[in-house]
């Protein structure tokens, strides 16, 4: 229950926050605030699959 409640109130703040940038700034200030995200996820993504790599040998 309570792991459901903070999903929703994160995801709901995040909604709000983000459609007040999109209305202020356009698509391109919300492509630039995820580009960072995405990309920390990808190095991170790499770094799991090079771990494991190295670790079947």
């Amino acid at each position: 229950m309570t792991n459901d409640f903070l999903v929703f109130g994160f995801v709901a703040a995040a909604s709000f926050s983000l459609g007040n940038v999109l209305n202020d700034y356009g698509w391109g200030a919300v492509n630039m605030m995820l580009f960072p995200v995405v990309a920390f996820c990808l190095v991170l993504l790499g770094w799991l699959v090079i771990r494991e790599w190295r670790a079947s040998f």
